[in-house]
């Protein structure tokens, strides 16, 4: 099945100008983008491809790319952050720094991970309304760079290599509500 998926992006990308090598070596690579077409058939894919020649696109198109067409929906990251930004504020302005466990159950996942990075839900909660258009403006930033990371088929958190520690350790997120209050 690898073996077939890797084949078939190599003929796509050769489609494209491009001789398929990166493909053929590149297990990982084929995996993205079968990855961002899971769920449809092979002919759905044929034609997302023919269409994108179609508007004269001179080379091989990101997974997501091909996602977009097949799916008819946007995959900027940029778009997709701006509704993150807005959930997440609305998040904390109607959950509350106390109930961070509906907070992460409302969230997706990439949204989570910058509450995560941004020091966890309380910290979050904390922002004063004068922050907000900060707030809001950094986060935007951190999700469009989660997005454009995901789109590509990498997890929303970069683990680092066994055997790595980290300069810096942040305790996760649930582990700011331990203590007494």
């Amino acid at each position: 099945m690898v073996k077939e998926s890797m084949q078939f992006w190599a003929a796509v990308s050769r489609k494209f100008g491009e001789d398929g090598k990166r493909f053929l070596e590149d297990d990982i690579l084929a995996s993205v983008y079968e990855n961002a077409v899971k769920g449809f058939t092979q002919q759905d894919v044929e034609n997302a491809v023919k269409a994108i020649l179609a508007e004269n696109c001179n080379k091989m198109p990101a997974a997501n790319k091909i996602k977009e067409k097949l799916t008819g929906v946007s995959c900027d990251p940029k778009d997709r952050a701006v509704e993150s930004v807005a959930r997440i504020w609305g998040a904390i302005c109607n959950i509350g720094w106390n109930l961070p466990d509906q907070a992460r159950a409302y969230l997706n996942d990439e949204e989570w991970e910058v509450v995560r990075l941004r020091g966890g839900w309380s910290t979050c909660c904390d922002v004063l309304t004068s922050q907000e258009n900060a707030f809001k403006a950094q986060t935007r930033e951190l999700l469009t760079s989660i997005y454009k990371r995901t789109s590509t088929g990498l997890p929303a958190r970069l683990e680092l290599k066994s055997g790595q520690e980290s300069l810096l350790t942040l305790p996760p997120a649930e582990e700011n509500f331990e203590g007494d209050y």
